[in-house]
């Protein structure tokens, strides 16, 4: 059976030590800058160094997370900050900006690299595109079902990522602008404030499909425990936790139990989870219950936590009793025999009626028939209340064994490395002590001073077996123990201790060493975008009945005006595109994220897509199909799905044969007008959503109605934009 990997997150030195504690075999976290999880504990230089080494002792593999678009003025930075992690030892990076990993592979070809989540691969093609690209393995958007990655993997001997745990984005990843557009802080700059989370109330519209609570871009998080099979199956390579904003218990718990269930699916080829393993993942952290995403097809509502957008915790009761001023409350418990553990003190609680009431129990008391008297719960609540257990001290104080009393350098450590050892009695009378990795072959070796002969056969062989087994704090075991020759010395075992300390810090040594002699790498010039100096209008539609509207208002622009119409639409209607000398262009375009009805018509008609492009070009959003169409003989423009932040990334998508590009949304201001804020799988219906301060989305669907859409709900005027490009002599896009 192939073994994949289990990837666990670590935002901080006691979050990596409790995941190597807890079983990962390989961990992913961030430096201090470039990424997406900026806000997390991180780690500075000499933390990842110190982390590095203790994994690679240990066998663990390290990813550093390089996830966030860069700017040209950035690069430089960036790529020596890449370099650094080489040098350190890191295993692979995470990148998500395609001008970084062009660099890397560049000045640093013996890098791994990995496409992150958030470069939106969601197909094989996308796939092969970023095996030509350079990267060794592909982070798969979390969307996707078990058939899909099953077709993929086949179909690739790229490495294949997949999440199974933790929390979802609503949005395909590296594709949401809502935190940027509502208060500046970008996602896909490590920034994300997590708009998504928060209330919003119905304008109008969701007939069908209308929220059960406000929080309405709110999923519930992932667990996958019943499908690791399947995906091991798959010829997935890496099981992903999320989590490197969580707590250092979280990622122990979550971790061992992936771990446990991994282990015994590799042994057995079947598992049943224990409802205890369920109940303490539920427990540690989950919104609204669990979710499997898309892994059986499409969840519908079943994905959303649309009343409680955080930890939900696990209902343990109801409120039978609030005497008024009285910080006691009763609660009748709802009788199920809690494998995390009944309620107890320091247990954390919410409980849930009109309003929600946070408690800490520093006070319980036991009644009859199930009725327990807690407090200390200082706002008042009323009966029939449900209560929620959202932290269980009990479990919080088992999983920081995982990390508690441990650091890099010192600790009573659980994971450890098994070496096999030898004794030699050489013919000189010295002992010879060797300690071997059977991973990696490597060795050390010393020898004692000659030692004086002792009367009997084989004295001492049972006192050097021991004293070889003491290894103390250190990272090792010692496994088999070989003796060879007549053990007819005499061995004091104070030296056969010292030899024991100096070899196993000799293989700690040896172990640590990346092979790597890093030499430097020169600075980079700026490749800095192009940008037409000619005023140009470029006005995006989301159907070609909006094209047909604001036809006679386009034709009069006073500049050079350029059409862009999705490209099923046109074929539908039998239109092509237009590339003409007058100032007029019509040219079609895929969306950024086009999985489902959308591929599906392009694949099955992709002649006549061909045909329908083959005078203006096509502008494509995602790496799905660049290299197609680009093979087919149309000039390809990269369009802002594929997030061209810099120069560097202009270079990389001409090798799968995109001529230009158009820059990432990132670029884009209100005066753009209702540009994408969000793709999202979820079919949430059509209509209009208001946030806490005011502002207006608007859902709606993509062409063949395979996604959804969720755009500002703003007037543009086609006027104002020609207006732009003729004073900034440049090209500008609005979004109608």
């Amino acid at each position: 059976m192939k073994r994949c990997e289990l990837l666990a997150p670590a935002g901080n030195a006691e979050s990596f030590i409790a995941a190597a504690e807890a079983g990962a075999d390989a961990i992913y976290l961030g430096g201090t800058a470039f990424n997406a999880r900026i806000n997390a504990g991180n780690f500075t230089r000499r933390e990842l160094k110190e982390a590095f080494d203790f994994a690679r002792v240990r066998g663990i593999k390290t990813y550093v997370t390089m996830n966030t678009l860069i700017r040209d003025d950035e690069m430089n930075e960036a790529l020596h900050a890449a370099y650094d992690m080489y040098a350190m030892g890191a295993d692979a990076l995470i990148i998500q900006d395609l001008g970084l990993g062009y660099l890397v592979r560049k000045h640093i070809p013996d890098m791994p690299i990995h496409l992150s989540t958030q470069g939106s691969v969601y197909s094989l093609d996308g796939v092969k595109a970023a095996e030509k690209l350079g990267y060794e393995r592909v982070v798969l958007a979390r969307e996707l079902s078990l058939e899909e990655i099953r077709r993929i993997c086949a179909g690739t001997k790229t490495e294949i990522e997949v999440f199974v745990h933790g929390a979802l984005c609503i949005c395909y990843s590296g594709q949401c602008q809502l935190s940027r557009y509502f208060g500046g802080r970008s996602g896909n700059r490590g920034q994300c404030a997590q708009p998504c989370r928060l209330a919003y109330d119905i304008e109008e519209g969701f007939e069908k499909n209308r929220p059960r609570g406000k929080h309405i871009l709110s999923p519930k998080d992932m667990c996958l425990i019943d499908r690791i099979g399947e995906l091991i199956d798959a010829g997935v390579m890496s099981l992903k936790i999320e989590g490197r904003m969580k707590s250092p218990e979280y990622v122990g718990t979550v971790t061992s139990i992936y771990r446990k269930y991994m282990d015994m699916y590799f042994e057995n080829g079947w598992y049943t989870v224990e409802e205890a393993d369920r109940e303490a993942l539920t427990q540690i952290f989950n919104r609204g219950g669990f979710t499997e995403g898309y892994m059986g097809g499409d969840p519908e509502r079943r994905l959303m936590s649309e009343a409680v957008p955080k930890n939900t915790g696990v209902f343990m009761g109801t409120v039978t009793k609030a005497a008024k001023g009285s910080k006691i409350v009763s609660v009748k418990c709802d009788g199920r025999k809690h494998a995390v553990g009944p309620l107890e003190k320091g247990d954390r609680l919410e409980i849930r009626g009109d309003k929600n009431v946070s408690a800490l129990v520093t006070y319980i008391k036991p009644g009859q028939k199930g009725i327990l008297d807690i407090g200390d719960v200082k706002s008042p609540v009323r009966i029939g209340d449900g209560v929620y257990r959202i932290t269980s001290a009990k479990q919080m104080e088992k999983a920081a064994e995982f990390h508690r009393g441990k650091t890099f350098s010192e600790g009573k450590y659980m994971r450890r490395r098994t070496l096999r050892a030898s004794a030699e009695m050489t013919e000189e009378g010295r002992l010879k002590i060797t300690f071997t990795d059977p991973e990696n072959g490597k060795g050390v070796s010393a020898c004692s001073a000659p030692l004086e002969e002792a009367a009997g056969f084989d004295a001492g062989a049972g006192r050097i077996e021991k004293a070889l087994r003491k290894t103390g704090g250190t990272a090792f075991e010692t496994g088999n123990i070989t003796f060879k020759g007549t053990f007819d010395r005499a061995v004091p075992i104070s030296e056969v201790n010292r030899l024991r300390r100096e070899l196993l810090e000799d293989m700690k040594i040896a172990l640590e060493d990346t092979g790597r002699r890093p030499q430097g790498i020169p600075s980079v010039a700026m490749a800095t975008k192009p940008e037409k100096s000619e005023a140009a209008l470029e006005v995006f539609f989301y159907s070609v009945e909006d094209y047909n509207r604001y036809r006679s208002e386009l034709e009069r622009t006073g500049v050079k005006t350029r059409c862009l119409l999705p490209l099923v639409e046109m074929m539908e209607e039998g239109m092509e595109g237009k590339s003409s000398e007058d100032g007029f262009e019509i040219v079609p375009y895929i969306t950024g994220i086009s999985r489902g009805p959308e591929d599906d018509y392009i694949e099955e008609h992709f002649d006549e897509a061909v045909r329908t492009a083959e005078e203006s070009g096509i502008y494509i959003g995602n790496l799905q199909w660049v290299k197609k169409f680009a093979d087919a003989g149309v000039r390809v423009f990269a369009d802002s799905g594929l997030n061209v932040h810099n120069g560097f990334t202009a270079e990389a998508l001409k090798e799968l044969g995109a001529l230009e590009c158009s820059p990432s949304a990132e670029a884009f201001g209100r005066e753009e007008g209702n540009y994408p804020l969000m793709i999202s799988e979820h079919d949430f219906g059509t209509g209009k959503a208001r946030d806490r301060k005011g502002e207006i989305l608007r859902f709606r669907k993509s062409p063949l109605g395979g996604k959804t859409l969720i755009t500002p709900d703003t007037r543009v005027s086609v006027a104002e934009g020609a207006r732009r490009a003729r004073e900034e002599k440049r090209t500008i896009r609005i979004y109608i």
